[in-house]
């Protein structure tokens, strides 16, 4: 019976949204939810008091800065990651945890974990939980608030105010997460709903299950045959193998292959897509006439322009219809100089 379900709907506006700005946002989207890598427990003040701690690399800043001597900032902290068993605990560089999977199996929609899917899980038609604050009106449904630990990841202005909730606690990171967030939750809660009318005598636990498998299945889908033929290429794509099949099935899984990834890969070669970031986040409306842009920095850990009515499904049409900068050796200040400010507690 799963063959008779449509599930194209959402996949046809992800496409589109690929195509265009989310080759910029595939990067930022892969690096987040294929990789998650822990901190300290606590963030040391790693540029005074906690400067010696072996877990601080301090970054000093000329006072002739011509951006950070505006803030009279002389230094970056910075952090390093906890550092984890190297595989076959062999000796050698110090290598660090990814804390999600590293197949793409949609965790940043359901969670790296159970606790965290059981939070998310309605438990009610195989459902995850949503925010039905402009149904009245028509318009789709919001993520949860984030009532777990809210001051994590989010600035708020107020203690009324909430970031959303999500698989992956980075989702406040940027309002274009949320934004990606927000869909792949509507995606999974549509195809529930159209398994629970072909099969109505599933129960929630199969009904979220299926769901599941669907969802991840369309984010595998998109992901190889939408947005890495833009990235690598027909030529790479066909010598790794990568193209996918136009008919029948793929019957070429290893399990003994390792999927983590290579702290050189992560560090340095995945950062390519930063050059990609564009410095407004736009919206349009069903009719692909722009409405307006914010500046990214503005955007950054404050989502709450999708608590205005209709706003989320604005900037998801900004998506697939704001085009990706170039791929060069230059990089938005809205991240290379705001970001970081707001990770060193100036703003």
């Amino acid at each position: 019976m799963l063959k008779k379900i449509h599930i194209f709907t959402t996949s046809k506006l992800l496409t589109e949204v690929h195509k265009n700005f989310q080759v910029y946002r595939g990067v930022d989207y892969y690096y987040y939810y294929v990789l998650s890598i822990p901190g300290t427990a606590t963030d040391p003040r790693c540029c005074d008091r906690d400067a010696a701690l072996p877990d601080c690399f301090p970054i000093r800043l000329s006072p002739k800065d011509a951006f950070y001597s505006l803030f009279k900032q002389d230094c970056m902290s910075v952090v390093r990651s906890v550092p984890g068993v190297r595989e076959g605990c062999k000796f050698g560089p110090r290598a660090q945890i990814n804390t999600v999977p590293s197949y793409i199996d949609g965790n940043w929609v359901y969670g790296s974990s159970l606790e965290v899917a059981n939070r998310l899980r309605l438990h009610k038609g195989g459902l995850l939980k949503s925010l039905p604050v402009f149904r009245e009106f028509g318009l789709k449904d919001l993520l949860p608030l984030k009532l777990v630990d809210p001051d994590d990841g989010c600035i708020r202005p107020s203690t009324d105010l909430y970031c959303f909730d999500a698989g992956d606690l980075r989702v406040n990171e940027q309002l274009v997460l949320a934004v990606i967030h927000t869909l792949m939750m509507r995606e999974h809660n549509r195809v529930a709903v159209e398994l629970s009318r072909i099969n109505p005598h599933w129960g929630d636990e199969e009904l979220f299950h299926e769901a599941r498998h669907i969802t991840a299945a369309e984010i595998q889908h998109i992901t190889y045959n939408e947005y890495l033929p833009m990235i690598l290429g027909k030529e790479v794509m066909e010598k790794f193998g990568l193209i996918l099949e136009k008919h029948g099935y793929f019957e070429g899984y290893d399990p003994s292959i390792d999927p983590s990834m290579s702290a050189n890969f992560i560090t340095a070669a995945f950062r390519f897509g930063h050059s990609l970031l564009p410095s407004t986040i736009e919206r349009w409306s069903p009719a692909h006439k722009y409405i307006g842009s914010q500046r990214l920095s503005e955007l950054l850990r404050q989502p709450y322009d999708l608590y205005k009515g209709g706003w989320c499904d604005q900037f998801l049409m900004g998506l697939s219809n704001q085009v990706a900068q170039a791929m060069d050796d230059a990089i938005t200040q809205e991240v290379c100089e705001q970001k970081l400010l707001f990770y060193n507690g100036i703003f």
